[in-house]
């Protein structure tokens, strides 16, 4: 019976539903790849690309896949409004994938994500739009944070204040030392407390090498290795 339906026959175990759950194993690649190209795509369109010549290079390479080749035109010329896979039906596999998961005992960070963000195209009542209608809400997240965000780069090239505004601020070199300096004097004083579990996890206080670094002041204030100072 299954040679009459399709040409390609696999069997995946012997209990029932094995079936159904590859099918939903292709649902995750499937909208996770979606969302992918949604993001990569917005982010070439704020990067000031042209995503029509983008696509052809991307599909010389390791990026290329079929979901890229069919969604990728649909993108480009809009065309949500003639579906190959609707919202609705992007929805459905969504909740199923994470209601599946919920009985197996386990979270599945990236399509819980993505069904929230399914949520939010049916509530606009864009149910009938083809699943890449998806895109909008990444094009929507970049009109709404167009200021770039400070990174460690452009603050070395335009200062420690570069990005204030919606995005916040920088702190001031002095106060940002400062504050580096409490953070080390914390550290000394907590790794001084073998019954601490977090600084023995995180500095592995029963290790010589580890010791060396948050080894608690001598009687004297100094720390280890530090010279006095002449008065």
């Amino acid at each position: 019976m299954l040679e009459a339906l399709g040409s390609r026959i696999t069997h995946l175990g012997a209990a029932v539903g094995a079936g159904g759950y590859a099918k939903l194993v292709n649902q995750i690649f499937v909208s996770i790849h979606f969302a992918a190209i949604a993001e990569g795509s917005t982010f070439a369109q704020r990067a000031g690309l042209d995503v029509e010549q983008l696509v052809p290079a991307l599909q010389a390479g390791w990026a290329s896949s079929t979901v890229l080749g069919v969604k990728a035109p649909q993108i480009l010329d809009r065309a949500f409004d003639r579906p190959i896979g609707t919202v609705a039906v992007q929805h459905k596999d969504l909740r199923y994938i994470n209601d599946t998961a919920a009985e197996l005992g386990m979270e599945l960070p990236f399509s819980s994500r993505l069904l929230g963000m399914y949520d939010e195209l049916l509530a606009e009542g864009k149910a009938g739009l083809d699943q890449m209608a998806l895109i909008e809400l990444f094009e929507r997240r970049r009109r709404h944070r167009a200021t770039p965000q400070p990174t460690r780069l452009n603050r070395r090239q335009h200062g420690p204040a570069w990005g204030s505004g919606p995005i916040r601020a920088a702190k001031p070199p002095a106060r940002e030392a400062g504050e580096a300096a409490g953070a080390r004097g914390w550290i000394h004083r907590a790794a001084g407390d073998p019954t601490n579990p977090v600084l023995r996890r995180r500095f592995d206080l029963d290790s010589t090498a580890s010791t060396d670094r948050v080894r608690p002041p001598t009687a004297d204030g100094l720390h280890p290795g530090q010279a006095a100072r002449p008065h």
